[in-house]
């Protein structure tokens, strides 16, 4: 017999059981769709957005809702226009970090 079948065989016997360990791991599991996660507060607010459509964290300046303080400081710039990411390339400035990675790898042919 080829041994090719049987470490293919292996590989998949060593996915499945490395599946087994990472959903095992997701103690937490939402009410609504079943989906796992390891820590009980990460599992409510994903059952508060995705489910419920409770944004908790609210902007003072417009009322609109977001999922995380992250986002909520992420927002806050399009109200006060400031934009603490600056391109040291060329200057230009954005309110999200993300933005700022994509501009220069797209422009600036960097990573």
């Amino acid at each position: 017999m080829d041994s090719q079948p049987l470490s293919l065989v292996s590989s998949l016997s060593k996915a499945a059981l490395f599946l087994q360990v990472y959903l095992s791991s997701s103690p937490y599991t939402c009410k609504f769709c079943g989906k796992g996660f390891s820590y009980p507060d990460t599992v409510k607010r994903h059952e508060m957005v995705v489910h419920l459509g409770v944004f908790p964290y609210k902007c003072h300046f417009c009322g609109r809702g977001f999922q995380s303080r992250d986002s909520l400081r992420g927002h806050l710039p399009d109200h006060t226009g400031e934009k603490p990411y600056r391109c040291s390339h060329c200057g230009l400035e954005f309110n999200w970090r993300s933005t700022l990675h994509r501009h220069i790898k797209k422009l600036h042919n960097r990573r």
